[in-house]
């Protein structure tokens, strides 16, 4: 077929990047994860700065890693793509690596200070279509992700069938006092406690708690008031500091003993 090669080291030896025609390579019919929502940001990451990432499929054609970047490939109308042949690896061992695959990239969380500097690094070059939103600063530093975790973690249990749904366990983020979670019917019935006994506008409520997030920084306007779980590793420091600066605060935990102040 004349395939194009390119070597690339992978430190154990030297792979080859081969070009295959799209049609020679197949989806996994079974691939765990649904990717249908990120096709079109990688689509346009693609169309901006090339195929720089290749597919890495099997010795039979089959993806491994990379279905995004495939369905992708067919939205652009790409003839020819490149590839990884893993022909190194047994069956068993390409299940696993297609499953590792899916998953550690949902590991990783944002430096949010690395991030300004390389947002701000980047000229004109827009990302709005490849998953970044122009407001990224402000969508990371109000942790809106975080708070509204709970929604989807066990959305894809299915009733009645304890084993599968024991599996998924296992890939749910695990939580600690520190980790500052709280479900939202919780934080709704503590803000609404709050609200009433302190008559407060809850609006007016703040949650600086969250990954990466740091209280001190968080830009707290003039009528903020913090309601939040807070990591209780540090708790002396938060009260220190709300009480010297004259935030007002009430800070909880769903399972240890509540403590709080509102000075209005």
């Amino acid at each position: 077929m004349g395939e194009k090669r390119q070597g690339v080291s992978l430190g154990m030896g030297v792979k080859q990047i081969v070009y295959k025609r799209l049609n020679e390579i197949k989806p996994y019919p079974n691939n765990p994860r649904n990717n249908d929502n990120a096709v079109e940001a990688v689509a346009n990451s693609i169309k901006r700065f090339n195929f720089q990432n290749p597919i890495i499929v099997d010795s039979d054609g089959v993806i491994v890693a990379g279905h995004k970047r495939y369905k992708a490939a067919k939205k652009l109308g790409l003839k020819t793509v490149p590839c990884l042949v893993a022909d190194d690896l047994n069956e068993e061992q390409i299940n696993a690596f297609r499953l590792a695959d899916n998953r550690v990239g949902e590991l990783a969380t944002w430096d949010l200070d690395a991030l300004k500097v390389e947002l701000d690094n980047i000229g004109e070059v827009d990302l709005s279509g490849m998953g970044f939103d122009l407001t990224i600063h402000d969508e990371y530093t109000d942790g809106k992700e975080f708070f509204e975790r709970d929604e989807n973690m066990g959305a894809n249990k299915q009733e009645g069938n304890d084993e599968y749904n024991e599996f998924l366990d296992k890939f749910e983020t695990k939580k600690t006092t520190d980790d500052c979670y709280t479900p939202k019917n919780i934080y709704q019935a503590v803000a609404d406690y709050v609200a009433e006994k302190y008559q407060l506008n809850k609006e007016n409520f703040v949650r600086p708690f969250y990954p990466n997030g740091d209280y001190q920084k968080f830009k707290y306007a003039e009528n903020s008031v913090v309601v939040d779980n807070p990591p209780f590793s540090i708790m002396a420091s938060i009260l220190d500091y709300y009480n010297e600066h004259g935030i007002k605060y009430f800070l909880f935990a769903p399972t240890l003993t509540s403590m709080g102040h509102c000075d209005r």
